[in-house]
């Protein structure tokens, strides 16, 4: 925006020499020689619609919340178009002439009503974000794999109806940053592992049952959220991922996890809270980069295991330990005479069937 010279008006961006001529303006109009949509301005609410230009010809599009419908086919005259805004619409489908748009970077089509895309979608070899979020997309085309240019891809939450991802998708090798979280997957294709530029992936409840074996492969990985699924184990390969740095295991119905976790090296915030767990191995000690730990609401009950966390406290590392209000509801009384015998704290509370420190998070059954 700030290359081109345009000035706003009645929530419409347009060159400087075309403002007198839309003093009246009613309606929001993009046109060119070989392209016009028409659209009744602030429909509703929150709506936004402007358009920019440059050499006469329109580079930038976006109409928010206006509750437009259709896309015109004309739309892929438009060859120098390169960012293009439609979110919070009512869109179905999209025209196929979408793949004319050579010179487009950026396609938004979040909270629509889109059910499927077209083949056509694969002829963007510029494009570097697409954002198909809240839609109601069953699958993606083979052809999602030609986005050669492709550094992020936003398909959260497509009202439980997105089901597979297609095998293609492991040719995105510029792709960056995947958010597949709320979609009910069960399964990964195996190609996911072949996204050697990945460095964000985010598949939070996701019908998740497993992983692929090669996951380790992603190499590039940051930042990896798994929580709310049904994995109960990790294989071998995850703990090969050294560039972790942020780990989301919350509520993945794991009982135990492996000693390989000491491999993370760069791993600074890990999630392990709501699953069975009952220990943590001594590996944990190796985590040297861990700055942030979450064990909430698990049953730990080991001895050794209260003296890693109390090691790694020792080492500055923040640990997120049961939270306080979920003892308080199936406590019977605390006892101001009992002493934790791992801390020596005098707030040791007696529960249903076990007891609890809230000083240093010591749990032990009762007896």
């Amino acid at each position: 925006m700030n290359n081109y010279n345009f000035m706003k008006y009645k929530g419409v961006i347009i060159s400087d020499d075309q403002v007198e001529a839309l003093k009246d303006l009613e309606y929001f109009i993009v046109k060119s020689k070989n392209f016009e949509l028409k659209q009744n301005l602030d429909r509703q609410k929150g709506s936004k619609q402007w358009f920019t230009l440059k050499d006469n010809k329109v580079h930038e599009i976006e109409i928010v919340g206006a509750e437009l419908e259709k896309i015109p086919l004309s739309l892929g005259n438009l060859t120098s178009l390169e960012y293009l805004n439609l979110n919070v619409n009512k869109i179905k489908i999209l025209p196929t002439s979408i793949g004319n748009l050579k010179s487009l970077k950026i396609l938004k089509l979040d909270a629509n009503k889109l059910i499927r895309l077209p083949d056509t979608i694969g002829n963007l070899k510029s494009l570097e974000e697409l954002i198909l979020g809240h839609n109601y997309l069953k699958k993606l085309p083979n052809t999602i794999g030609e986005l050669i240019n492709l550094k992020k891809l936003v398909l959260i939450n497509n009202n439980w109806k997105l089901s597979t991802i297609p095998e293609t998708i492991g040719a995105l090798k510029s792709l960056e940053h995947l958010d597949l979280k709320w979609n009910k997957l069960s399964s990964l294709p195996s190609s996911i592992t072949e996204l050697s530029s990945l460095q964000y992936l985010d598949l939070n409840n996701c019908s998740l049952e497993n992983l692929p074996e090669r996951i380790g492969d992603l190499q590039a990985l940051k930042y990896l959220d798994l929580s709310e699924n049904s994995l109960r184990r990790l294989p071998d390969s995850f703990f090969n991922i050294n560039s972790l740095e942020t780990l989301n295991l919350r509520d993945i119905s794991l009982k135990n996890i492996s000693e390989l976790i000491g491999n993370l090296d760069m791993l600074k915030k890990l999630n392990i809270s709501l699953n069975g767990l009952i220990s943590l191995p001594s590996s944990m000690l190796k985590l040297k980069s861990l700055q942030n730990l979450n064990i909430e609401l698990n049953p730990i009950l080991d001895h050794q295991t209260w003296e890693i966390l109390n090691k790694l406290k020792s080492k500055g590392v923040t640990i997120v330990q049961s939270n306080r209000s979920y003892y308080d509801s199936i406590r019977t009384n605390p006892n101001p005479d009992a002493v934790c015998p791992f801390c020596g704290s005098g707030n040791y509370e007696i529960g249903y069937d076990h007891w609890f420190c809230p000083d240093c998070g010591a749990e032990t059954i009762k007896g």
